[in-house]
């Protein structure tokens, strides 16, 4: 089964999906979705070393590939903001990747890049049975290196 967490278009019009799990090799999986909506294939494949975390979400930043990793099953650990190029990406195989922060909090789900920061959502934890999260959803900012 896949678990899809980020995706992003190219100037293509091309859709690449990013993968929290499964890993291939430890590495994080990235798929480049056949075009048409008939059938789930993929026709190119993308591998990241993000220390054998998943994908969280993805977005392009002019030729940069910005993304979170996290953990491929909830835990509370660090999160990472990490980046590579992306025509590098886009090329397939298995492109180098900068790890830019160590520190996200864990559950960051949610990226917006703007001026210089990255925007973080951070999902809510898990329901007291009542509907309401123990811990409300929220966000954060980091500077971008």
């Amino acid at each position: 089964m896949l678990n899809v967490e980020g995706a992003f278009g190219t100037a293509d019009e091309r859709l690449w999906l990013g993968l929290r799990a499964p890993l291939a090799g430890g590495r994080a999986v990235l798929l480049r979705l056949v075009p048409g909506f008939a059938e789930l294939r993929f026709d190119k494949v993308a591998l990241l070393d993000l220390e054998g975390r998943g994908i969280r979400e993805l977005a392009l930043a002019g030729d940069q590939l910005i993304g979170l990793a996290g953990p491929t099953l909830d835990a509370d650990e660090p999160f990472f903001l990490f980046r590579a190029a992306a025509p590098a990406v886009l090329s397939g195989g298995e492109p180098p990747v900068q790890i830019l922060r160590r520190d996200l909090l864990p559950s960051s789900e949610g990226l917006l890049l703007r001026g210089g920061r990255a925007y973080i959502l951070l999902d809510g934890d898990a329901g007291d049975g009542n509907d309401r999260c123990k811990v409300p959803a929220g966000w954060y900012a980091v500077d971008l290196p």
